[in-house]
């Protein structure tokens, strides 16, 4: 499988403590797949479910935002946090596939790269986690999956401070703020419901042009003060509401929807963020609906 804009993944960022004692840590247990030499791999996912790890670094979509750069070393950084945690889950094998990159500006071609991998991963019965970037990710992403499932009716959940939304610019090109709104405008051009639940929107900073496209769009959210204000229960409940008919998740995850007490280091830093406390018994009900 050739994959443009592919590096393969780097072995020495999975280091952690000197122990004997066999697969404890993250950088005990990963293998690392390179895609484009994918067949020498012996992969089943008969035994064990598998996860495969693969990151987009790329800064041109925040640049063309106007943001903070800095996101294309994501990746690599999420790795090496990763890499010194403990490994809690013996039923699960996880791959480290490598990056697509994004040199310049030149972030159509990587999307498209990103979308490919996407792809091929999911026929090869793994189950993607796409490590960003900023989320223009979420674009390149998305089209991986569509492929794959193609008419299925897939739903979208982000956790995000901003609806990234955006108009695309006078030549037709998406950013960071873009991709959901590239999104729908595919549904639309072949007649595909668009479903998009945002948890964490923050009201400061999404403009009244932003939430008048999200009605337009049917978009359902929750922005971060109902969430403070409102109980788990109610907030399963929605969640639980929209997802009623979907024949799929695609579940997408921006840091800056977390107090900048937590994600100091995002592009546009929220200061009425969300909590890990508040984060994580959403996410584990949205994993236990499909």
């Amino acid at each position: 499988m050739k994959i443009n804009n592919y590096l393969p993944p780097k072995k020495d960022i999975w280091q952690g403590r000197n122990t004997t004692l066999a697969e404890e840590y993250f950088y005990q247990v990963v293998k690392l797949v390179n895609i484009e030499n994918f067949t020498q791999y012996l992969i089943t996912c008969e035994e064990k479910k598998s996860i495969a790890l693969i990151g987009f670094g790329c800064d041109a979509g925040v640049a063309r935002n106007q943001g903070r750069i800095g996101a294309r070393q994501g990746p690599e950084l999420i790795r090496s946090q990763l890499a010194k945690l403990a490994w809690s889950f013996p039923n699960i094998q996880i791959y480290d596939c490598g990056d697509v990159i994004c040199d310049a500006d030149n972030l159509e071609s990587a999307q498209q790269s990103l979308a490919n991998a996407v792809e091929f991963l999911l026929k090869q019965n793994l189950f993607p986690i796409v490590l960003g970037g900023g989320h223009e990710t979420a674009w390149g992403h998305f089209q991986g999956i569509r492929k794959f499932y193609h008419k299925q009716n897939l739903h979208i959940i982000n956790f995000d401070a901003h609806f990234d939304l955006r108009e695309l610019s006078v030549d037709n090109k998406g950013s960071s703020g873009t991709p959901f709104l590239q999104i729908a405008q595919q549904a639309q051009q072949n007649d595909l419901a668009f479903n998009y639940f945002v948890l964490g929107i923050q009201t400061a900073t999404n403009t009244m042009s932003l939430f008048n496209t999200a009605e337009k769009l049917g978009v359902k959210y929750l922005t971060a003060a109902e969430i403070f204000q409102s109980s788990l229960e109610q907030q399963q409940n929605k969640i639980a509401e929209f997802l009623d008919k979907s024949e799929g998740i695609y579940l997408t995850f921006c840091l800056d929807v977390m107090s900048v007490a937590v994600a100091p280091g995002v592009s546009a830093p929220q200061v009425n963020g969300l909590f890990p406390q508040q984060i994580w018994p959403l996410l584990e009900f949205i994993i236990k609906q499909k």
